[in-house]
């Protein structure tokens, strides 16, 4: 007669810090354009991205930008020469500049911009760093759709450095809500995320010519790349910003019969408690 078994198992469930991949800009003419509209109108809306710059910019560097290119249409998320970050939509209350120097060089940094009603508010690894009024931005239907790298149509400010991790929301988010999520990748997205781009494609400083489409992990609008050399170091697919250790621990109770072969391998034939780790990514 077989016995029968009450385990405890208690699960320590960790995700370990991964260097996933990026896209390195050259500054001239490397770009990504997707088939993103972007949020338009006045409603509210979050921007995001990790980058990482190794010069000071000469000028602005834009990190994406939708809309038509007129008076309060545009979206031009930067980084500019006093490596602050910024959002331009040109005319009066339609831009916002935080503070100097809250971009450093070599270190990957998250940056956000988020637009509430008719206040702006800039975010660097989680902590507000800027705000202004913004009331005269109307994003109008026209112009370019989203582009990664570069302004829309009228002007030239190419990016120079690596960025990873795009996403743009439909809604306002909270400074606890970008803290809480900017070190990790969505699995499924979110119904407010109506475009993300992980830009993990490609491989890391190999020769990607034929890795040409950046996918957007939130639906369908996928982003075209153009102008990059996508061999080497520069203008290609490299290492992106690390996500960072998350542990969940779970106690789960299993009964069986004769024995238990734990997720490790382990097989157990007697009552007790006994502890697993298991290791696993976002991806």
């Amino acid at each position: 007669m077989k016995k029968s078994l009450l385990l405890f198992v208690s699960f320590l469930i960790t995700q370990l810090s991964i260097s996933q991949n990026a896209l390195n800009f050259d500054g001239t003419n490397d770009m990504v354009q997707t088939n993103y509209l972007g949020v338009r109108g006045t409603a509210n809306r979050t921007f995001e991205a990790w980058i990482f710059i190794q010069f000071t910019p000469s000028g602005n560097n834009c990190i994406m930008d939708y809309g038509p290119s007129t008076v309060g249409a545009r979206n031009t998320f930067i980084v500019n020469p006093n490596r602050a970050i910024g959002y331009i939509a040109g005319g009066t209350n339609t831009n916002i500049t935080s503070s100097s120097n809250v971009v450093p060089l070599n270190t990957w940094t998250h940056v956000a911009l988020v637009k509430n009603g008719g206040t702006g508010y800039l975010y660097v690894n989680g902590v507000q760093v800027g705000t202004g009024n913004l009331s005269g931005v109307n994003t109008g239907t026209g112009g370019n759709n989203l582009r990664i790298g570069n302004r829309v149509s009228g002007g030239n400010i190419p990016f120079r450095g690596v960025i990873d991790e795009v996403r743009v929301w439909d809604v306002a988010r909270t400074q606890t809500e970008i803290a809480s999520a900017m070190n990790t990748e969505f699995c499924t997205a979110p119904t407010a995320l109506k475009a993300y781009y992980k830009l993990n494609q490609g491989t890391a400083g190999g020769t990607n010519t034929t890795i040409l489409t950046a996918t957007d992990d939130a639906g369908t609008n996928n982003g075209t790349l153009s102008g990059f050399l996508l061999s080497g170091t520069t203008s290609n697919w490299v290492s992106g910003a690390t996500i960072f250790p998350v542990a969940i621990n779970s106690t789960i109770s299993v009964s069986a019969c004769g024995s238990y072969t734990m997720p490790n391998g382990t097989v157990v034939s007697a009552t007790g408690t006994y502890f697993d780790t298991i290791s696993t990514s976002a991806s």
